[in-house]
């Protein structure tokens, strides 16, 4: 793509054209303004400066690019500064999630941090390919461990539309259920992932137990 014929074109037609100055390998963000005569759009013009000199999607990709070999050794404080140098971007998310998973349930005071990051990110979800859609179910899957069962039922359910059914969401739910004291909800849940999957073992306890608890009242 030539920028600088597309600048000269809005040059010549009055308006203004904002190029970046830094080098990018990968994406270049411009900015073309059409425009009266004589109006200023100062405003404008110190935005785009402002997000030129700021980090962009390219240093994102080189930053991540050399973190890969250690993501799976960050911590949660770690994954946190990133998620916030990112400006909660999925994609960074999606890449994190696996250290994040495995140290979740042990987090105490970050949980209310990882509460608004998951809920930030997914704030800017805006899927590209169909399996980018995965990011409903991760964070479902962060805010159920964190126990906020309301906000992770509601990200299952999103998971679901996006997704369509499985064992592992409708399983999820039923745990979200239990947490929010609705164990008949939990049990209908647990009965249709076992349903979906006869051989996923979590949902036939889980379905038993509850099974068992109901004939016991």
């Amino acid at each position: 793509m030539n920028f600088d014929a597309i600048a000269k074109y809005f040059e010549s037609t009055g308006g203004e054209a904002f190029l970046p100055e830094k080098h990018s390998s990968c994406l270049h963000i411009c900015a073309f303004l059409e425009r009266p005569q004589d109006v200023q759009f100062p405003s404008l013009k110190a935005h785009y400066q402002q997000a030129r000199s700021a980090i962009g999607p390219d240093d994102l990709f080189a930053l991540l690019a050399w973190l890969n070999p250690h993501i799976e050794e960050m911590s949660v404080p770690q994954i946190l500064a990133l998620l916030r140098l990112s400006r909660w971007d999925p994609t960074t998310l999606m890449r994190v999630f696996p250290p994040l998973a495995r140290q979740v349930r042990s987090v105490v005071a970050e949980r209310n941090d990882l509460r608004s990051a998951v809920l930030l990110t997914w704030a800017n979800h805006f899927p590209i390919n169909p399996s980018d859609n995965i990011l409903a179910f991760y964070c479902g899957v962060l805010l159920l461990e964190l126990h906020f069962f309301e906000e992770a039922a509601s990200m299952f359910t999103h998971s679901r539309e996006l997704l369509g059914l499985s064992a592992t969401s409708s399983y999820n739910l039923g745990l979200c259920c239990l947490g929010l004291s609705r164990s008949s909800e939990a049990l209908s849940f647990m009965v249709e992932a076992s349903q979906l999957d006869p051989a996923f073992e979590p949902a036939r306890r889980m379905r038993s137990k509850l099974e068992d608890e109901q004939l016991a009242k």
